[in-house]
């Protein structure tokens, strides 16, 4: 898919500069709606730099009034006609000087002796600069949306696809139903993730607890891996144009061992009515579960800050591709030559 966007240099001009527009949009977001810089400044060790410049130059500046104290001390003591109070006042004040110092110094050494505070305030400020990256992300994509759709609509032309997207001049707009249907999707994808928990809560008790801490995390991530995979064949209308499809393969055994117990059998006819508008995208990934195993990979890999700004239009491109080939069996053709229309 990226081949094709790469081959035409018209859409290769487009598809570069929507990318890199959106990829300058959000560091200037980040920048400026966010302490990313201050906080990077200090993980890349720049502001520990300065602090240690400033703590220096201070503690000179201190060092250096304390020898002046002293040398007027040693030379007001020379005096035969010294005042008392005098000599007393220039005592204290370099007494107060050494307190400051001594102080100075021993805040520096107590703060060497807990690196480990240092390592999880890099963590937590390398955790807050993804965040910022992921939101002001989303923010440009919701944004410009439509020149993704209008990228992933000419790369199914050019592939011998019939696109998903109707023809649309892009442009830079709020789309509220868009919006909507997202986080629609995500309370989804939760609620589904959330459905097998108390199961794999249980499984878990059943397993010894020398392989709990190693296995029930394990179990737990497939579990997300198999959704995720399935929202992935998602992204493609043709993932969901199957209405007689059957149920997926967990709630398949789980009718079959526990259709004889009452309770159990309740909970998995809930499941299954929870489950039922899912059951086409999942009919889908147990046809074909390698190849959109291996897209979900690539779609995993677009999440990263910045690079889904490339790789978010060929995703549901890629997704048709695959449930296609796996209902007829035929496999995407070469892309279509380029011809003076195609080309303007």
């Amino acid at each position: 898919m990226l081949r094709v966007l790469l081959e035409d240099t018209t859409l290769r001009r487009g598809y570069l500069r929507v990318a890199c527009l959106q990829v300058v949009a959000i560091l200037l977001l980040v920048g400026v709606f966010s302490d990313a810089g201050r906080e990077l400044g200090r993980m890349t060790g720049a502001t520990q730099r300065v602090e240690a410049h400033l703590e220096e130059a201070q503690e000179d500046a201190e060092a250096d009034a304390l020898a002046h104290s002293a040398a007027s001390l040693a030379a007001l003591l020379q005096k035969k006609d010294a005042d008392p109070e005098e000599v007393a006042e220039l005592r204290e004040e370099i007494a107060a000087l050494k307190a400051e110092v001594q102080k100075a110094r021993a805040g520096v050494e107590k703060t060497s002796e807990r690196p480990r505070d240092g390592w999880a305030w890099t963590l937590v400020n390398w955790a807050g600069l993804l965040t910022s990256l992921y939101v002001c992300q989303w923010v440009v994509i919701a944004l410009s949306r439509d020149h993704h759709s209008h990228l992933s609509r000419e790369v199914s032309l050019r592939t011998g696809l019939e696109p998903e997207d109707e023809a649309v001049a892009p442009r830079i707009r709020l789309n509220p139903p868009w919006m909507v249907k997202k986080l629609k999707q995500r309370w989804r994808a939760v609620w589904l993730f959330s459905l097998g928990m108390p199961v794999l809560y249980v499984v878990k008790l059943a397993i010894p607890s020398s392989a709990r801490w190693v296995l029930f995390p394990v179990l737990v991530s497939l579990w997300g891996a198999w959704w995720f995979v399935v929202f992935t064949a998602g992204k493609s209308a043709r993932a969901w144009d199957e209405p007689e499809a059957r149920a997926p393969w967990f709630l398949r055994g789980w009718n079959r061992m526990f259709s004889a117990v009452p309770g159990l059998r309740g909970y998995g006819a809930f499941w299954s009515r929870a489950t039922t508008s899912v059951f086409s995208p999942a009919a889908q990934v147990e046809r074909s579960p390698w190849g959109l195993s291996g897209l979900a990979l690539a779609r995993g890999l677009s999440g990263l800050p910045l690079v889904k700004c490339f790789l978010r239009p060929v995703i549901p491109v890629a997704a048709a591709h695959l449930l296609r080939a796996e209902r007829d069996g035929v496999p995407a053709p070469a892309p279509a030559p380029l011809t003076a229309s195609g080309a303007a």
